[in-house]
């Protein structure tokens, strides 16, 4: 997959920062970056910039994957502000060399 191409799918996640952690789900993903949305309720939290995070995700199969990385960017979701959508720099393994990655729809 090439670092420009964005994969659209809808997985559940779960963002770890330090103690606190943040239910929600994968919009889409390229090799480097995962666009994750969280509800409002649980991420009042600010997602500052090169925050360390790791993610679990929830495949289809229903296995869980561990990532680790930083936050990009952050900011609450327009029009409602209900949601807070995260950008997150994969810092390993890069999903370009996870063959779990490859299949997903």
């Amino acid at each position: 997959m090439s670092p420009l191409s964005k994969k659209i799918v809808k997985l559940k996640a779960r963002i770890c920062a330090g103690v606190n952690s943040f239910d929600g789900y994968i919009e889409n993903y390229s090799a480097d970056e995962i666009y994750v949305v969280t509800l409002l309720s649980q991420s009042v939290a600010e997602f500052s910039s090169g925050l360390p995070v790791k993610l679990k995700i929830e495949l289809n199969s229903k296995e869980i994957i561990d990532l680790t990385g930083r936050v990009k960017w952050s900011y609450m979701t327009p029009p409602h502000c209900l949601t807070r959508s995260t950008g997150i720099e994969v810092m390993g393994p890069h999903l370009n060399n996870s063959e779990l990655f490859t299949n997903l729809h």
